[in-house]
């Protein structure tokens, strides 16, 4: 008889979430007195360039339950598909440990914060408890043996009559506290000090919570979040990049000093119903007035069967010196390439869309771009200039619009200009039909599915993106699935991961998935860029990204 729900691993964990919330709820009521400060920002130093925060860990479970990933997690077919992985996740002696120590200590509030500066800094992490007193001991003591380099007799100090005990690994010590129902650890003693200071209302000097820039950032961002984290990108981003370092992950250089470029950073997620939301907020004041804006003209070139649009900002003016900087490595592709983009970087700009549809069957979307016209004048010579230098190429005039036919390996490509835009794409009828009209009727804004990223589609100013994630996930599924049961034939120990007989239908997933919706706004304080869907686009690359690596080296070897 194969598991239901009711019996499921998950089901289980989720009524564990739940019971635990309501005794960290009433707990909180029994001793918000006694407790210290409930806001962790409140606690980090003023100081700290790295701060994550996990606010509500019993709300977060609750929230968990309504979301959309919840219900496929439901499903009998998903229920029993995850009974032979999450069997094995139960085995793990370490995971048994580890949520018997949660379950005591139950967690309300837990956060983590860096301070950095010339002379070093040091780390301090906070939990919020309601359990019994012993529990965070005991915890304590786990992660002591843990930490590699420990020995020796424990230090004692007390501070405010608060003890502190500290040990030594390596280098460094690992202090611990319990000042009110916060439970804390530090790598500094004179952190722990200023720690408790704050938290039992001695403190001199507020904490991040009243900082200028943290509040900045803070009100740009979702409230009542599950998960917070703020950074000052200036002193914080060498020390991310070399601890991704020594976990074999190399920085991009041009996204790192993009990222200095802010003052400060702030990033939210949210479980909003069905919805997870994520927004990262650069604080790095600009003249708005002098940016490019989209104007949405884009849209006009969708319809109701469009799965996938993204309208852009980019800078065309910057493509010269883009090519400039590849000479170097390419030097003849940089030499081809220069006159078409010299060309580009005149006519057309700033917005461009890509428009595109996923049929059922079909390997991969059928779609096109469509890149905004600038300079009627400078575009109006693109098409012949193209069909002049591209061997093979032809020029025609049908209608009005120019429509410039290149030759493939794969198929021709087709380019058509109006005097408002220029569509590029393999569908030649579509799209001079759609050069000829100006757009299609009704667009995709006008369907249902489109109601909830209405606002987020009027608020954008410099990109906006939507994925019918239904569609995109049982087109890219029912692909992936002979695949997978081949290569299980092949590979035996894919079968002891997971039984890939029991995949549950495309449907049964799909029917729970909204739209992913992801919108970048810019303002005179700085950039603000969030995402929904049933995950985040955040959440999207980064579980994409631990599949490839999962099925790289687990599933199939190094």
């Amino acid at each position: 008889m194969e598991m239901g729900l009711e019996d499921s691993p998950m089901k289980k964990a989720l009524i564990i979430l739940a019971v635990l919330g309501v005794v960290v709820f009433a707990a909180i009521l029994v001793f918000k007195r006694s407790g210290g400060p409930s806001k962790a920002s409140l606690l980090a130093p003023a100081e700290s360039v790295f701060f994550m925060n996990v606010p509500n860990v019993p709300m977060s479970g609750f929230r968990w339950q309504k979301t959309a990933l919840a219900r496929i997690a439901g499903e009998p077919e998903v229920a029993a598909f995850l009974k032979k992985p999450t069997a094995r996740v139960g085995e793990s002696e370490v995971g048994g440990e580890v949520l018997d120590l949660l379950v005591a200590l139950k967690p309300g509030n837990i956060f983590f914060c860096v301070t950095g500066d010339e002379g070093g800094g040091g780390a301090l992490l906070g939990v919020q408890f309601w359990g019994k007193r012993e529990d965070f001991d005991r915890a304590v003591a786990r992660v002591r043996e843990t930490i590699p380099g420990g020995g020796g007799e424990p230090q004692i100090e007390t501070h405010r009559g608060i003890e502190m005990s500290g040990t030594r690994h390596g280098d460094r010590m690992v202090w611990s506290a319990a000042a009110g129902r916060w439970g804390l650890l530090a790598t500094d003693a004179g952190m722990m000090r200023g720690t408790i200071d704050r938290a039992t209302g001695a403190a001199e000097s507020p904490g991040l919570g009243a900082d200028g820039q943290f509040l900045k950032v803070v009100a740009a961002l979702p409230s009542e979040p599950d998960l917070l984290v703020f950074m000052r990108p200036d002193k914080a981003v060498d020390s991310l990049i070399e601890a991704g370092r020594l976990l074999g992950a190399e920085p991009i250089p041009a996204q790192a000093e993009a990222l200095k470029g802010a003052e400060a950073v702030g990033a939210a997620w949210k479980m909003d119903g069905e919805r997870q939301r994520d927004a990262v907020f650069f604080l790095r004041p600009r003249d708005v007035a002098a940016l490019p804006s989209l104007d949405h003209g884009a849209m006009a070139f969708t319809d109701a069967g469009t799965d996938i649009f993204f309208d852009f900002v980019l800078n065309f003016d910057a493509l010269p010196g883009v090519l400039e900087g590849m000479a170097g490595t390419f030097p003849d592709e940089a030499l081809r390439l220069a006159p078409y983009v010299q060309a580009l970087s005149q006519a057309y700009g700033p917005e461009c869309a890509v428009v595109g549809d996923w049929a059922a069957g079909k390997m991969a979307p059928s779609a096109f771009v469509a890149l905004k016209v600038r300079d009627k004048e400078q575009a109006a010579p693109f098409p012949g200039f193209l069909a002049a230098n591209v061997p093979g190429a032809v020029l025609e005039v049908d209608g009005g619009v120019s429509v410039t036919t290149v030759p493939g390996g794969q198929g021709s490509f087709t380019l058509v200009q109006n005097d408002a835009f220029l569509l590029a794409g393999t569908d030649a009828e579509k799209l001079v039909q759609l050069a000829k009209s100006g757009g299609g009727t009704p667009t995709l804004a006008g369907t249902p599915a489109f109601e909830p990223a209405m606002k987020a589609y009027r608020g954008a100013n410099e990109m906006f993106g939507y994925i019918d994630t239904r569609v995109v996930f049982e087109n890219v599924y029912n692909t992936l699935v002979p695949v997978l049961r081949l290569s299980a034939m092949m590979v035996p120990s894919i079968g002891e991961v997971v039984d890939v007989e029991k995949m549950p239908a495309a449907g049964t997933i799909g029917k729970h998935l909204p739209p992913i919706v992801v919108s970048q706004k810019v303002s005179a304080e700085g950039t603000l860029l969030e995402s929904s869907g049933p995950v985040s686009l955040s959440q999207f690359l980064m579980i994409g990204g631990a599949a490839a690596t999962l099925a790289n080296q687990s599933l199939f070897g190094r």
